[in-house]
């Protein structure tokens, strides 16, 4: 196994523990690796060197990217470790939202990693352009499942979550547009800007709960529906086909199109969205075929056990 460095904006220090209560895809990831944690604005600090590999974790935030104008990340990062990486968070253009100095430094960052672990295949070839001669991996999704098993054993309500909020980011209204095929309770997740969703009929809005409690929540909803345009890791899509729920969402998402192909749709297809909510509502057995397919396929391509063996052929371990 590599000695890996993680380096990010998170505030967690060392190792995540396995019974971690927030384990996002970032904490699963760091934690099947085994890997440190050191966060960003401690890197000149840390005193832990002869890694691996170092892996950068870069967010979207207004703090981190102004810090980023004023220092050679990679250049710290090689300190620490023989091969420096940069793992995609947010979508590959999140830095047009940015003014040009911001731009730039994103883009030279990239051209100066050792590596790109993209989140989905869909970004794949924007940062093989953008960065041409920096090799590029696509990495799956991960959910460490030990305190998760028994949500599958909670029986589904007749009730709908959507994934996200109604921003251009998310594409919560479409979502709500089709939820609404199915006439039950619609939910949603709190996240910023969720201003005048309560206008929305049947729609709430719930508090922001913990990783392993969210799983827990989810379990209880019969469908769900995520058309989000802004493509990601698909964590939504991948909590979804983990508890067996079909979920309706847009194919250019990775875990979407490979673990529920079915009920995949191209962006911005809505009229096919809203025909697939009818059918899953009114077709018992189309209903539990997705709901059997999402499982099957989760267990294939998105076990702790597939990650492992990826990310060894990535990080050269293997063969």
């Amino acid at each position: 196994m590599s000695k890996i460095l993680f380096v990010s904006e998170l505030g967690h220090t060392n190792k995540v523990p396995r019974d971690y209560k927030h384990m996002r895809t970032e904490f699963a990831q760091m934690h099947a690796l085994q890997a440190d944690h050191c966060p960003i604005y401690q890197l000149e600090q840390y005193n832990q060197k002869d890694y691996d590999h170092v892996i950068l974790l870069i967010s979207k935030t207004p703090q981190l990217r102004e810090y980023l104008l004023n220092i050679d990340i990679v250049k710290s990062a090689r300190k620490f470790g023989n091969k420096v990486w940069f793992m995609q968070e947010a979508t590959c253009w999140i830095h047009q939202k940015m003014s040009l100095p911001h731009q730039v430094t994103h883009i030279n960052i990239l051209n100066s990693v050792d590596g790109i672990l993209s989140e989905n295949v869909t970004d794949y070839k924007y940062y093989r352009g953008v960065a041409p001669g920096t090799p590029v991996h696509t990495i799956p999704t991960l959910i460490i499942e030990d305190n998760l098993i028994d949500a599958l054993k909670i029986e589904k309500q007749d009730k709908t979550m959507i994934g996200g909020n109604c921003s251009n980011w998310y594409g919560g209204f479409d979502s709500y547009l089709v939820a609404d095929t199915y006439q039950n309770k619609i939910d949603m997740p709190k996240m910023r800007n969720v201003d005048f969703h309560d206008q929305l009929p049947r729609l709430s809005v719930l508090p922001h709960v913990q990783f392993h409690d969210w799983i827990y929540k989810l379990a209880e909803y019969k469908y769900t529906v995520h058309l989000m345009p802004a493509i990601t890791a698909g964590t939504f899509c991948l909590n979804s086909a983990f508890l067996g729920i079909p979920c309706i969402g847009y194919r250019e998402s990775d875990p979407q199109r490979i673990c529920q192909p079915a009920l995949s749709v191209e962006l911005y297809d809505i009229e096919s969205a809203v025909k697939l909510a009818v059918l899953l509502k009114d077709d018992k057995d189309f209903y539990n075929e997705c709901s059997e397919h999402a499982r099957n396929n989760y267990n294939k391509y998105y076990s702790e056990k597939v990650f492992l063996e990826h990310m060894g052929r990535v990080l050269n371990e293997t063969n």
